[in-house]
């Protein structure tokens, strides 16, 4: 079951629970007489659109609906709702932040820990309807919900027509139609152009939305045998016949208007999977949309580097980036200290071990990067290193990385080609920039490092130029001699290999393992060409040895605060060192 199959078929539980929210959130949620406006965007502004006509409808006050990017400069308000199921969405974010003093604001998100949080005056929590799937559905009715509810509106009927519209079959035919248009009439217009939109997302589908009484006035021209003409509410008297004499599938539901949308998400994930398509990841969606903007709070926080324009820059000037491997928040805040004593980007990398240690959690970690990151005062950029699953790859986008490595280099070389292009095809899709490997870099998870010399191990330059070609990967990590998880720097790397590589291929070269590497055969190995160079156990070499020798002359110290400090300092020291031997002039 896909996760959009799994989250729409708990929507009527995550009704009721909103439906008892609204009572505690009643203050936060405009009072009768207030002009109020509901902003969102994409999915959430259609649910604004419904909330807003079921609002002005009951005679409860002047609403509109807006996209956030659309709200008026001019129109003043009493209060302004903001939909929002991340939390992180840009266009909301910087709404709020505009109107902060002026008008108050709610906004309604799935997670709290974003910087909507501190946007808005107030908040609404509904974490349970929270979604991994691309493709919204249960928030989006779950947040409607709550706003019906808070207006009156809410019944009993509609959670039971839900569960309907769950178990039973969708009508004949209607899944094979190539062609779908949804009418709406006052509140379900927005319910209309949501469905629209899910079959478009999900299916790929040709959708289209109009109000009713405007289908007469040329859409209904589009009609065909193939195509289905679905109604949210009572249709105008007469509209029916003319749809059905076109020889169009007619679909007039008798279920509250928000269960039938429920019948339309299902149908958006049984016309996907009769394509073969997987509805959870939508074709260039991305779960939230997070775009470069000044710092929201009025500050200039610097805008996340991406790893791919900060390796590239750095090719050009036959330079490497400094990526280095974060566990910890000291070794996240001693890389960008260190980052910015010398002046120079650098890259934050979150390995799956480290999520592993963390309890499998990306999050805590990945958002604490992200918060050092705005606040840096040189470029800093967030990879996701050494995946090999693919469901903690799934979640990078989200989590605020703009590049993964997928490490498939333990399997022959067709797995690895094959299974890297899957993984790199799918992360294209979601805007990242993907790192592969080839040949055998030992050291990894624990195990001591790989003999970097034995036969075998060495990345081929013929098979590099055919892997990188098949799998569209934008970098590659290559083995030329070094290993990870050396703790004394004797690393010989193979330079005529390295010439050879640089010479064949055409994307970015990495070299893993750094940390065994001496400087002078680092400097030498930049200036043969690699581009972005990982280090991390030199900083927990650094960091131990600091905290040994301080617990050694304070063996009574028992402030964890104490030592720490050495211990960040230590790194700091040495990410400014090595930073220098990468950008040292050759």
């Amino acid at each position: 079951m896909s996760h959009a199959e799994n989250e729409l078929t708990t929507q009527p539980e995550c009704w009721i629970r909103a439906a008892d929210l609204a009572v505690r959130h009643k203050d936060a949620l405009a009072s009768p007489g207030e002009r109020v406006a509901v902003v969102g965007c994409g999915t959430s502004f259609f649910m604004a659109q419904a909330v807003a006509a079921l609002r002005e409808g009951a005679g409860l006050g002047e609403t509109d609906a807006f996209a956030a990017s659309e709200f008026p400069a001019a129109r003043s308000y009493d209060r302004v709702i903001a939909l929002t199921r991340s939390g992180t969405t840009t266009e909301v974010l910087d709404l709020l932040a505009r109107l902060r003093g002026s008008v108050r604001t709610t906004a309604i998100t799935a997670d709290p820990e974003t910087p909507v949080l501190r946007a808005a005056d107030d908040l609404v929590v509904l974490d349970f309807a929270d979604e991994q799937s691309v493709v919204q559905t249960r928030f989006a009715t779950t947040a409607l919900t709550l706003l019906r509810a808070h207006l009156g509106l809410h019944t009993e009927q509609a959670v039971a027509d839900a569960r309907t519209a769950l178990a039973e079959p969708l009508p004949a035919g209607l899944v094979e139609c190539s062609q779908f248009t949804f009418l709406g009439k006052g509140w379900t217009n927005g319910l209309a152009q949501e469905a629209a939109l899910k079959m478009r997302e999900a299916s790929l589908s040709w959708t289209e939305a109009y109000p009713a009484m405007e289908y007469r006035h040329g859409p209904i021209s589009i009609s065909t045998d193939t195509t289905a003409t679905w109604m949210f509410g009572e249709a105008p008297t007469g509209l029916a016949a003319e749809v059905r004499a076109t020889g169009a599938l007619w679909i007039e539901g008798a279920l509250d208007p928000l269960a039938e949308l429920v019948r339309a998400q299902r149908l958006a994930v049984a016309v996907a999977a009769h394509r073969n398509l997987d509805p959870d990841r939508p074709r260039h969606l991305r779960r939230s949309i997070v775009l470069d903007t000044p710092d929201r709070d009025g500050g200039d926080l610097m805008p996340l580097a991406q790893t791919g324009a900060l390796v590239a820059e750095a090719a050009t000037k036959r330079r490497a980036v400094a990526a280095f491997n974060i566990i910890t928040l000291e070794h996240a805040e001693a890389v960008v200290a260190g980052a910015e004593a010398a002046t120079s980007p650098v890259v934050l990398q979150i390995s799956e071990n480290a999520v592993s240690y963390r309890y499998g959690r990306i999050l805590p970690l990945a958002r604490a990067a992200l918060a050092l990151a705005e606040a840096a005062t040189v470029p800093v950029a967030l990879h996701l290193d050494h995946v090999t699953q693919d469901a903690l790859l799934r979640q990078a986008a989200d989590a605020g990385f703009s590049s993964v490595m997928y490490d498939a280099s333990q399997l022959p070389y067709h797995q690895n080609l094959t299974a890297t292009r899957a993984a790199a095809d799918w992360a294209h899709s979601q805007g990242l920039w993907v790192e592969a490997e080839l040949g055998q870099v030992g050291g990894k998870g624990g195990k001591p490092p790989l003999d970097a010399h034995a036969p075998g191990a060495r990345t081929g330059p013929e098979e590099a130029c055919q892997f990188t070609a098949e799998t569209g990967v934008d970098a590659l990590a290559v083995a030329i001699g070094s290993s990870h998880a050396m703790t004394s720097r004797t690393a010989v790397l193979d330079h005529a290999l390295l010439a050879r590589l640089d010479e064949a291929l055409r994307v970015p070269l990495v070299l893993h393992g750094s940390s065994g590497v001496p400087d002078d055969e680092l400097a030498r190995a930049v200036s043969g060409g690699i581009a972005k160079v990982n280090i991390g156990t030199a900083l927990n070499v650094a960091m131990t040895n600091a905290i040994r020798a301080y617990l050694a002359d304070h063996p009574k110290a028992v402030d964890t605060r104490s030592y720490l400090t050495v211990g960040r300092q230590a790194m700091t020291t040495t990410v400014t060192r090595l930073i220098g031997v990468l950008n040292a002039e050759s």
